[in-house]
This record gives structure tokens, sequence and C-alpha cells, in this order.
């Protein structure tokens, strides 16, 4: 970006324009203190020195008109430099919105990409649970056929103690002694 800012530019030309204000009313004021001085000693002065005030006169003009047209000049750089820094900005204005929209876009993929990334389990997780699952699946159907389906309760028995307890088929013979069949099975 160049050194002159919009608003230093700007600060200069006011400054100029001010200052140049000032000095044009000094100048002027001091031209009718002049005039009103040399009309009230027009008629005492001698030719002489009427002529050297006739001299001095256009050169005071001259330097007052020199020092008004050196501030024109210097506000003018102020405003050309000003409107090349604004010319700037106007012609970089959508390449750095455009660019922040994209530096955004790519953040927030980046981010939802990170996320993703931690909160979705990987492939050897998603496996190792897929085994897990078909563990669990073999055993209860190995458990289903020795009777995991069958309803335990809680039951007391003849000595008041708090046991498991089965519904059993009574009428399934088997010859081994102790054990009974569980019902539905």
């Amino acid at each position: 970006m160049s050194q002159y800012s919009l608003e230093k530019a700007a600060a200069a030309v006011f400054e100029a324009s001010a200052q140049q204000q000032r000095e044009t009313k000094a100048t002027l004021d001091a031209l009718k203190d002049a005039a009103a001085k040399f009309e009230t000693k027009a008629g005492a002065l001698p030719r002489e020195i009427f002529a050297q005030v006739d001299r001095a006169l256009p050169d005071a003009a001259h330097k007052a008109a020199g020092q008004i047209a050196s501030n024109w000049t210097e506000a003018n750089l102020h405003a050309e430099r000003a409107a090349e820094v604004y010319k700037n900005a106007v012609r970089w204005a959508p390449w750095r919105i455009g660019g922040m929209a994209v530096l955004s876009t790519f953040c927030g993929v980046l981010g939802i990409v990170i996320a993703a990334k931690f909160v979705q389990p990987n492939e050897d997780v998603v496996a190792a649970l897929r085994r897990e699952e078909a563990d669990l699946r073999a055993k209860i159907q190995q458990l289903s056929t020795k009777g995991g389906y069958s309803t335990v309760v809680g039951c007391y028995d003849s000595n008041n103690r708090n046991r498991l307890c089965v519904l059993v088929d009574e009428s399934a013979k088997i010859p081994v002694k102790g054990y009974r069949v569980i019902k539905g099975y």
C-alpha cells in the first residue's frame, strides 16, 4: 500500500487549504491596510515615495500569488495521491473479499473434516466392533439352545432361602438323577 493513506491525504489537502485561506486573508488585510494608509498619506507624500509604493505593490501581489499557487500545487499533489490510494483500494477490494470468502470456506471445510475424523470411528475400531457383535450373536445362539430363553425367577426353598428357579417339564423322564428338563427345551 502507498505511503499515503486516504486519510493522510485528505488531512493534508484540508490543512493546505486552511493555510492558503489564512495567508490569503492576511495578504488581503495587509493590502487593505496599505491602501488605506496610502490614501490618507498620498496627498502629503512626495512623488518619489508614491513611485516607490507603486513599485513595491506589484511585487507583494506577485509574491502572494506565488505562495497561493504553491499551496494549491501541493494540495493538488496530495489529492492525486489520495485518489490513487482510493483507486487501488477499490481495485483490490473484490479480490480481498473473495480471498476472505475462500479462506473462510476452506477453514470451515477443514474444521468439518477434522471434527469428522475425531467423531467418526476409524476402520479398525469398526472392524473390532463388528467382530465383537458376531461373537456376542454366536454366544446368544449357543445360550439359547442351552436354555437361554427360559424364564428364571426368584423363589424360596424349604429352608426359606432365596434361590433361582426355572419352570421344568414334569412329564419328561430322564435317566440322570437330580436333573430336570427345562420347559420348552
